[in-house]
């Protein structure tokens, strides 16, 4: 095992930890669905976690050749890996008692939530600029992080289900483009 397999398992542990936070509390918030008015917010706040949390662990995959591992690169992966895994509990409320309407959690949650998203990608600049990215690619991360601040800045549930479609829409989209445009 290499310095970057042993990197990647620590992150693919933290960030699968992540991942299964959000499912399970989804879970729950499912079985509850008779005295919970779950809405749209949160679920597709839960998807846009979900896909992030995915296309990072793909990311760090492919900046593997970039990526010098040592004791710093360790350190940033478990403190970003962790990072996630605190705003994946902050998606879905583990404890729902009392709860009645996802959507005030979204609202309590929503900024902290996106902020982190924001932040966590921002690594994501110096590395696509180390892989030598295209005008193309250049413009999606723009576009992503534009939707993402409106997101932040969006009053009313409509633009807030309107843009986190948006953006959900940007993890199948942008793949099958670079897939067709070969």
């Amino acid at each position: 095992m290499n310095g970057f397999d042993l990197l990647f398992s620590l992150l693919s542990l933290l960030l699968g930890l992540a991942m299964a936070e959000i499912l399970g509390d989804l879970g729950r918030v499912i079985d509850r669905r008779s005295t919970l008015t779950i809405g749209w917010l949160t679920p597709l706040l839960a998807l846009l976690v979900l896909f992030d949390l995915g296309s990072f662990w793909q990311s760090a995959y492919e900046y593997r050749k970039v990526l010098i591992t040592n004791d710093l690169t360790v350190l940033g992966v478990l403190a970003f890996a962790s990072a996630y895994y605190l705003i994946a509990t902050l998606v879905v409320p583990e404890n729902l008692e009392g709860v009645r309407d996802l959507n005030e959690h979204y609202w309590r949650n929503r900024r902290i939530v996106v902020g982190g998203v924001i932040m966590l990608n921002l690594p994501n600049i110096p590395l696509t600029m180390a892989t030598g990215a295209d005008r193309v690619t250049w413009g999606i991360v723009a576009a992503f992080y534009s939707v993402l601040i409106a997101l932040l800045k969006a009053r009313g549930t409509r633009a807030n289900v309107v843009i986190l479609i948006i953006i959900i829409s940007f993890y199948w989209v942008v793949p099958t483009y670079f897939l067709l445009a070969g």
